[in-house]
């Protein structure tokens, strides 16, 4: 009786721990995955460098202190720690918007992925087989007419630690789009496993 006793609690006590082991190792691996970043957001973003030939640098807006993004926003109402934004542009219906916006906790990245995946944006962008960038990654086309010109305009946005990006394009195909997202990912990634 009491070996069998013994084995019994033996084998529970092996259960539990694995168990337990296999939690702790899989949150391990999330929090690695998913950490706050420090970087400054300018360092990490698209240059003219990734684009190709005839685009110039339109404007750039870099917020290094914490704020609470206006109605009207793409992050509206969202309390945002740092933001840098720049805009390319090559002519008057050819320009490429890049946004990285720092939040204060990843579970906040989370949600505003979320509301920004569903939210009503000025163009209906119809979503797209998103590509592998990021935590989650969105991407959205609309076709409209810029000053004449029939154009496609690509929405992508992702989520990779404590950050949200956005990458908007308008008349260049969507694998330069794509191209664009994961240059700043690379960036991020680089500089996140940099010493």
């Amino acid at each position: 009786m009491r070996k069998t006793l013994f084995i019994i609690i033996t084998a529970t006590t092996l259960l539990v721990l694995t168990t337990l082991t296999g939690c702790f190792e899989q949150q391990q691996t999330e929090e690695k995955q998913s950490q706050t970043t420090n970087m400054p957001l300018n360092t990490i973003a698209l240059t003219l460098n990734d684009l190709p030939e005839g685009y110039e640098k339109y404007g750039e807006e870099h917020l290094t202190e914490p704020y609470t993004v206006e109605e009207g926003k793409l992050l509206a109402g969202w309390r945002v720690l740092e933001k840098y934004e720049v805009r390319f542009l090559k002519n008057d219906y050819q320009f490429i918007l890049h946004a990285i916006a720092r939040l204060p906790t990843l579970e906040k990245t989370r949600e505003a992925f979320n509301e920004i995946k569903n939210a009503q944006l000025e163009y209906n962008f119809t979503e797209i087989e998103s590509p592998n960038i990021g935590e989650e990654c969105y991407l959205g086309e609309n076709t409209t007419t810029l000053f004449g010109h029939q154009v496609t305009i690509y929405f992508l946005c992702f989520r990779t630690h404590d950050l949200i990006v956005v990458v908007l394009t308008s008349d260049s195909p969507v694998e330069d789009t794509t191209t664009y997202g994961r240059v700043v990912e690379k960036n991020i990634e680089d500089t996140m496993s940099s010493p």
